[in-house]
């Protein structure tokens, strides 16, 4: 979890306060006496408080605004740290949902009908904390005795990233932290339950992963959108004591110029456009590539295609003619495996057990050697992209073809990105060492997913990658370079073997390949046989694909 919320009980017969806990008591009190009214008011009045936030998107502005302020790491300019349109999209939610009144109603519910913590109120479970120094900025640090008044800490992690907001951003490495307490927990002659929460756990989290963010809708009516515009123009701004600035609450220069900025989010121009996509460059220069501007010119141009087909907007688009920034010439490098390389990654997966060494000690995953060679084998000597290599069934496999008829993004089966499908899918040949490699692995009657995961779904290529290929290669001094560098590397040796560029891109089933070759055969092209064969007789003689 993260930083614990509950105040645990320092009443009669409790232990002595330690000098960490008197001195975060003595930072936190002044700090709630200054900066939580806001909770006061929404704990005893929330539904006065609410008829005037309702009705005023200002009121409402300057609350919200107000929080995030005190709340985040901005070191009081808020604008440094929330974008402003970001800010605005989450008022104008309250707004035409008429939510705000509804959302304080809980501080009421807690403060009134909420549990009062005892002197034997413990809770016994193993716990890992991640806590998030000065969640609410400036409101002081609880220390680990503090916390484990009330929970049975098996790990305490302190982030340096202050704010309240920030722990709802997945930070990576965060799983094998957390798996590592269970590792770690002394349960005497309960080992085996041990065992089975750190499958539980693993389980858990490979289910986590596999959930996709669903689209959900907003209700609201045009007319909510118009009246918020009527509003905002029509404001009474209340006087502000020159010099007083954030001293008596939200300063005038904050919601002024947002309310201002508000409207006129449904009128944007070419040249908004072109200032934004300048204001990046300014920030960001060299350090974005061009194709990274252009994606941000695209999605912008998607987003204000779909608001016009919906009718949320009207007039041209805005991106039209928009300069993109030239920025670097290339975005990320393009790494690419030598035959050499891709064959000592499949030696150094020769056989089980994979034993991986981490700080923890070391430990064997549960997926085989084989199932890790086979991987490897599908992207290296086919030029499989890692969404296709999850998508494969046993069905595609056709002995001296393999068929490309979907791709899985997490948990969602769709067609390739080259658009193939079932009733038109790619046909890669299979070459002998590959053909060996999936021998290895296919069961006697073989269905479903080529590289299940643990519970039947498609294996976590990019998991596989972090707890076993990479840090087994690190081991060795060897680079991981991901998934894709594998695809290029077969075309990379393609290209040395002498194959033609066009043959190399049927292979990989490029979007600009030959229109016959891409729509009209519904075989593998001889020529692409005749190529994958070179490789073959290149490949055969190793010993690692025997």
């Amino acid at each position: 979890m993260t930083n614990p919320e509950l105040a645990p009980y320092i009443g009669p017969g409790s232990p002595a306060l330690s000098p960490a806990e008197k001195a975060y008591i003595g930072v936190s009190d002044p700090w709630w006496q200054s900066e939580g009214g806001y909770k006061a008011i929404q704990s005893t009045r929330p539904q006065t408080l609410g008829y005037s936030l309702n009705d005023s998107p200002a009121g409402l502005a300057a609350w919200i605004a107000e929080k995030w302020r005190s709340w985040s790491d901005c070191h009081g300019n808020l604008e440094a740290r929330i974008p402003r349109d970001f800010l605005l999209t989450l008022v104008t939610l309250y707004w035409v949902t008429g939510t705000i009144a509804s959302s304080m109603r809980d501080y009421f519910d807690n403060r009134w009908h909420g549990i009062t913590l005892g002197p034997e109120d413990f809770v016994r479970s193993p716990t890992a904390i991640a806590n998030f120094t000065s969640q609410c900025a400036f409101e002081g640090d609880a220390p680990r005795e503090w916390a484990q008044r009330l929970y049975n800490i098996q790990r305490w992690t302190t982030n340096g990233e202050r704010w309240a907001f920030r722990p709802h951003r997945r930070t990576s490495g965060s799983r094998p932290r957390h798996c590592s307490v269970f590792r770690k927990l002394d349960l005497g002659d309960k080992g085996q339950v041990s065992r089975e929460i750190a499958r539980a756990v693993k389980s858990a989290d490979e289910m986590v992963k596999e959930m996709t963010v669903q689209r959900f809708d907003v209700p609201y009516s045009e007319a909510a959108v118009e009246d918020l515009r009527q509003r905002l123009v029509r404001t009474r701004w209340p006087d502000q004591i020159p010099g007083s600035h954030w001293d008596y609450g939200v300063f005038l220069e904050v919601p002024y110029p947002a309310t201002r900025h508000w409207p006129s989010l449904a009128r944007f121009r070419p040249v908004d456009v072109q200032n934004l996509l300048n204001k990046e460059e300014k920030t960001h220069d060299k350090k974005l590539s061009h194709g990274s501007y252009k994606l941000m010119k695209i999605t912008l141009s998607a987003i204000f295609t779909e608001a016009r087909n919906l009718g949320l907007y009207e007039g041209v688009n805005p991106t039209t003619g928009v300069r993109i920034p030239k920025g670097k010439k290339h975005g990320r490098k393009r790494l690419a495996y030598s035959l050499e390389e891709i064959l000592k990654h499949l030696q150094l997966f020769k056989s089980d057990p994979i034993v991986i060494v981490n700080e923890d000690g070391p430990y064997t995953p549960e997926v085989g050697a084989g199932i890790v060679r086979a991987v490897i084998g599908v992207t290296a000597f086919a030029g499989l992209r890692r969404g296709e290599v999850r998508g494969l069934w046993w069905d595609d496999d056709g002995g001296d073809v393999l068929s490309i008829c979907r791709s899985m993004w997490r948990s969602t089966l769709k067609n390739t990105k080259t658009e193939e499908n079932v009733d038109e899918p790619g046909l890669v040949p299979i070459i002998k060492p590959l053909r060996l490699l999936f021998d290895a692995i296919k069961p006697v009657h073989a269905s479903g997913f080529i590289f299940p995961n643990t519970i039947g779904g498609a294996l976590d290529l990019d998991n596989l990658a972090d707890r076993v290929i990479r840090p087994t290669l690190k081991a060795h001094n060897l680079m991981w370079k991901g998934w894709q560098a594998y695809r290029r590397g077969l075309a990379t040796n393609l290209k040395e073997l002498g194959v033609p560029d066009t043959t190399i891109q049927c292979i990989l089933r490029h979007e600009n390949v030959n229109t016959t070759q891409r729509f009209y055969l519904k075989t593998a092209s001889a020529v692409a046989v005749d190529a994958m064969k070179k490789l073959e007789e290149k490949i055969s003689g190793t010993a690692v694909v025997q």
